[in-house]
């Protein structure tokens, strides 16, 4: 039984080759090209501090999109790592406070 697997029944395979050309094309576009495209000109806009703290964010609003469009359940483990990484966030973003600078005189 070496080679590639045979469809099961009598109907033709899910994939044909004329049909794999598109989805290829699709689903190379979207997930790399467009995605480096929009980092790339958000590093610009923004600067390489603000878009590595929004990229720190990716993955509870995938936690968020999954509750609200798939209807996930949301676990205390999901929510307490959302807490940490807006901890995380707000701790560097916030600006140390200023020190007067103090100027020795020399002998």
């Amino acid at each position: 039984m070496l080679g590639p697997p045979r469809p099961q029944g009598n109907g033709p395979a899910l994939t044909t080759p004329t049909s794999r050309g598109p989805l290829g094309v699709f689903a190379t576009i979207g997930p790399l090209v467009l995605t480096n495209v929009l980092w790339f000109r958000s590093i610009h806009r923004i600067g390489a501090n603000k878009a590595t703290l929004a990229a720190n964010l990716q993955p509870f609003v995938a936690a968020v999109l999954a509750v609200i469009l798939l209807s996930e359940p949301l676990s205390w483990l999901q929510v307490a790592g959302g807490v940490l990484i807006a901890v995380g966030i707000l701790a560097v973003r916030r600006r140390p406070r200023s020190r007067p600078v103090v100027l020795e005189s020399e002998p």
